[in-house]
């Protein structure tokens, strides 16, 4: 049963990802570039060795949430507050300045979700992907990482050259990514706050969060909770909560949840993580009470520098703009970046110039296709079936016509 459990869960994993791949596959391409193109204009922190010395709360925006701010203010000194972006708006309006916002939504209503930010001092952890305007609202810097959402050359690339942003799994979920770092980034417990992965009657988000908002601005007569129509949309159920009591979900946030319950048994993440409070699924993890949480938070010595630092190199009490900052990384990875579009640029001309000279039947198709060998992210998100057909007049047409669009892409990404 557990085998065929596991074996049932990696399949459906594999065909979320590739669905999301299919969708916004060429919408993380082209914001990939743009964020390379970005990290002049940014308060980059890219320093190794990011360390977190305070017990990290993931906050999440999930309705449960609601009951869990006066934990966080009470407790406010000896935490480090990772928010969603999603939930970074509830905080706010109590009061809560995150010490950590995570993003990872590539598309625009991303920037909903920072909607009053003010340029908080925050420090942003941004995946590669992401929505690019989003690198401009962290104050006290950004740190970024990628999702490894398909296996590519072009990733490989990256990292070659000198752009070694930190890996993540394709998880999908913006506070799965932010558990997945607070784990990586920090060896003390992680406690786990509005990550419901499930809603209540009408009730999909905690108040004050992006979402919430958006609902209560758009509300009407006829349309009283607006995008409550989409949510029951999608294939529903019940499944055991926290709580013991069944709560109602769908499979898109089990699907969520059930990664989350593999870290159970993972390295490093074994036993490390608790659930504050009782809403949302049962996802596997000891269940603290507000009480329980008080003794764990108090009993638990802070390592190091309480800061938030960027480098184990930094000064106690230094930020983590200045930490960046003095170590010159910023600069020397913009300069990677750039020499990286640029060759990039000459890349998919020469694919551009080996169709061109097919086409006029000067060339030859095995030549398109091999210009076209290591820019697999070029057509990541075609809906072809493996293996793709390459040796293809009509695939070959498409993978051009992407060249085309990705390097006038490019252009106005070198120009501005």
């Amino acid at each position: 049963g557990r085998l065929v459990s596991v074996a049932m869960d990696s399949l459906a994993a594999y065909w979320r990802t590739r669905h999301a791949l299919r969708i916004l596959g060429r919408h993380w391409v082209r914001h990939f570039y743009a964020n390379l193109a970005n990290m002049s204009r940014c308060r980059l922190n890219l320093a190794p060795g990011l360390r977190i010395g305070k017990i990290p709360v993931v906050v999440g925006a999930g309705p449960s949430l609601d009951e869990g701010f006066d934990f966080v203010v009470s407790h406010r000194s000896r935490l480090s507050v990772w928010a969603s972006d999603t939930a970074l708006g509830a905080l706010l309006q109590r009061g809560i300045e995150p010490d950590i916002v995570c993003a990872l939504e590539t598309q625009a209503w991303n920037h909903l979700d920072f909607h009053d930010s003010h340029k908080g001092r925050f420090t942003l952890l941004a995946d590669m992907t992401c929505y690019p305007p989003t690198l401009q609202h962290a104050e006290a810097g950004v740190e970024l990482f990628t999702s490894l959402f398909a296996r590519l050359d072009f990733l490989d690339r990256v990292q070659g050259a000198g752009l070694a942003f930190r890996p993540i799994p394709p998880l999908g979920s913006v506070g799965l990514a932010a558990v997945h770092l607070a784990l990586e980034l920090s060896s003390l417990p992680v406690l786990l706050l509005g990550l419901d992965f499930a809603y209540s009657p009408g009730k999909t988000h905690a108040r004050g969060s992006s979402v919430h908002r958006w609902q209560l601005s758009t509300a009407e007569r006829t349309n009283p909770l607006p995008g409550w129509q989409a949510v029951m949309r999608r294939p529903r159920t019940l499944a055991p909560g926290a709580s013991g009591r069944p709560v109602p979900t769908d499979t898109v946030l089990t699907g969520y949840a059930s990664l989350l319950r593999n870290y159970r048994n993972q390295p490093g993440a074994s036993g490390r993580i608790y659930v504050l409070g009782g809403g949302g699924l049962n996802l596997g993890f000891p269940v603290l009470s507000r009480k329980a949480a008080a003794e764990l938070v108090s009993d638990t010595p802070m390592e190091g520098s309480p800061e938030v630092l960027f480098g184990g190199d930094a000064a106690p009490g230094a930020t983590a703009a200045t930490a960046a900052t003095e170590s010159g990384i910023p600069g020397a990875a913009a300069r990677a970046a750039e020499r990286f579009l640029v060759k990039e640029l000459e890349n998919l001309q020469s694919v551009i110039d080996a169709w061109d000279a097919y086409a006029l039947g000067s060339g030859r198709r095995e030549r398109v296709r091999d210009s076209l060998k290591m820019l697999d992210h070029v057509y990541c998100d075609f809906p072809d079936t493996p293996p793709l057909p390459r040796d293809d007049d009509s695939f070959l047409v498409r993978a051009v016509t992407r060249c085309r669009e990705l390097g006038r892409y490019i252009s106005r990404l070198i120009e501005n």
